[in-house]
């Protein structure tokens, strides 16, 4: 299993595995480049609605904007299209970034964007950084 973690791209080999559904879910979770067909076998091997709902809804969001092959999809900016609700703004980003991004969302207020926006660069210091802000906006 240690080849499909370095090697993410093999995971629809090993999908069905159930024995290795720790690993599956943490390239599903955290691969920024998982494809539409490797998220619909993970629905055919695995209930998403155990998933906490946070998760559930980005896992959606994240299949819907995969699913994007409109040209206005292809030449606005991630912020643009999260404007105007097009999931597309999902393609750059994990489920799990896509989840706490969500959050942020839900603590600060819908499009929010003087604070939301500076989240759709991911750096080094990203996680670290939205779930402090996440974590004063809702203790505020």
């Amino acid at each position: 299993m240690a080849v499909v973690e370095q090697y993410p791209e093999y995971i629809d080999e090993v999908m069905h595995l159930s024995e290795y559904e720790s690993v599956i879910n943490k390239i599903i979770f955290n691969e920024v480049r998982v494809t539409q067909n490797t998220l619909k076998q993970y629905q055919e091997h695995y209930d998403i609605r155990q998933l906490m709902p946070n998760y559930e809804k980005a896992f959606n969001l994240k299949v819907s904007g995969l699913d994007q092959q409109e040209t206005i999809a292809k030449t606005m900016t991630t912020e643009q299209l999260y404007l105007i609700d097009n999931p597309a703004w999902t393609r750059g980003y994990s489920i799990d970034q896509i989840t706490r991004i969500k959050e942020l969302e839900d603590a600060v207020g819908y499009k929010n964007m003087a604070i939301i926006a500076p989240f759709f660069i991911v750096d080094d210091n990203w996680y670290h950084n939205i779930a402090l802000e996440t974590s004063m906006r809702i203790h505020n």
